[in-house]
């Protein structure tokens, strides 16, 4: 009885055989998913007309391949130099993603990344550069057309992830750089409004009425009584009115104090460095921002917030993705509010090759973000 076989599937069977023999992949064929049992001279027969595919097939292709019950002579394996990258699996390019990013890979992904070429005996295959240009290409159309700017760095040492990697990258010779992503916009407005309400229901809107009644709660004195994140809060004209700049001042000022109101993940005096270098001006248009575009303190806030020399630069970092549609749209308002002081980095392992090492095939992969 016939029985149709779809180049993955032959694909399989010559590749276990080379591992085990002709022979006995007969005998172990039962082990490959919708398989009979063949015999050694099929598997030859098989193996002949392997060369002449250029990568090798996907399951992808394998579904494919069943539902329109056709061969397709150009489905890959042996010729390397003609492999198209719309053929190879998501999961294939999210382990390159991976290992550009120093992350330690199993062994069986290191090898599917030989198989398609990405890798080669001498580093960076024919596949991998290829990616890598079309990555870079995307992305840059994308800056472009959101008006920032867009490069490229490399770090030696890895640093838990990809994008803390790149912070220790960009402060090396100083400065400040903390990783936030969509939390800066909420954390940092949300410090900068925050009030009392005394008596209850009413807010306090002075920064001396404010402060009178701070040094109070910060001594213990009152006990019960708790600031308000007012930021989350409809009533933006209360945000707004209460939002100037002598409390702006007051509370980067109170960060130098050992006894303040700060909560969020980052030291007190990376926090007074960002202020310092953002200025009122800048968290205005910022707050202003987002009362009129509330998805801009949401989604598609870049991933770093960095400070030198007193300038402030918030950076999105890459390794092969695009943007998605809410950074588009949020980087783009952020670089009205700060012009040129947005940008997007893709960041690579210097040296990847040689530094990723792989670990036993019950370990997985750990995501570089």
């Amino acid at each position: 009885m016939y029985e149709y076989r779809t180049m993955w599937q032959k694909y399989q069977a010559v590749k276990l055989a080379d591992k085990v023999g002709d022979s006995f992949a007969s005998i172990r064929s039962q082990y490959l998913p919708s398989w009979f049992r063949f015999s050694p001279e099929t598997v030859k027969r098989w193996r002949r007309e392997l060369p002449k595919i250029a990568l090798p097939p996907t399951y992808r292709n394998h579904v494919k391949d069943v539902c329109y019950h056709t061969d397709f002579p150009e489905l890959p394996i042996l010729e390397k130099g003609n492999v198209h990258i719309n053929s190879i699996p998501d999961e294939v390019i999210e382990s390159f993603r991976f290992f550009l990013g120093g992350q330690k890979l199993t062994k069986g992904k290191l090898q599917k990344l030989y198989d398609y070429a990405i890798l080669d005996g001498e580093g960076i295959g024919v596949t991998g550069n290829v990616l890598q240009a079309s990555w870079a290409k995307r992305l840059d159309d994308q800056c472009r057309i959101i008006g920032v700017e867009s490069g490229v760095i490399y770090y030696e040492n890895s640093r838990g992830s990809v994008e803390v990697s790149a912070a220790a990258k960009l402060t090396e010779s100083g400065g400040v750089a903390i990783f936030t992503e969509n939390s800066f916009p909420r954390d940092f407005l949300s410090y900068l409004t925050l009030t009392y309400q005394e008596p209850i229901g009413q807010y306090l809107t002075t920064p001396s009425e404010i402060k009178e009644l701070e040094k109070l709660v910060l001594s213990g004195s009152l006990p019960g009584t708790k600031p308000n994140r007012i930021f989350f809060n409809t009533n933006y004209d209360l945000l707004l009115k209460i939002f100037g700049k002598e409390l702006f001042e007051m509370r980067r000022d109170a960060l130098l104090d050992s006894h303040n109101l700060w909560e969020g993940g980052f030291s007190p005096r990376e926090v007074y460095e960002i202020l310092s270098a953002v200025g009122y001006d800048g968290f205005r248009k910022l707050l202003v921002s987002c009362i009129a575009n509330p998805a801009i303190s949401n989604s598609g806030w870049p991933d770093l917030v960095v400070v030198k020399n007193g300038e402030v630069e918030f950076v999105e970092i890459k390794v092969g993705e695009n943007l998605n549609s809410n950074q588009l749209h949020s980087l783009k308002k952020l670089n009205e509010i700060f012009p040129g002081k947005v940008s997007v980095l893709r960041a690579f392992k210097k040296s990847a090759l040689n530094q990723a090492g792989m670990v036993s095939d019950n370990e997985c992969l750990s995501d570089p973000g």
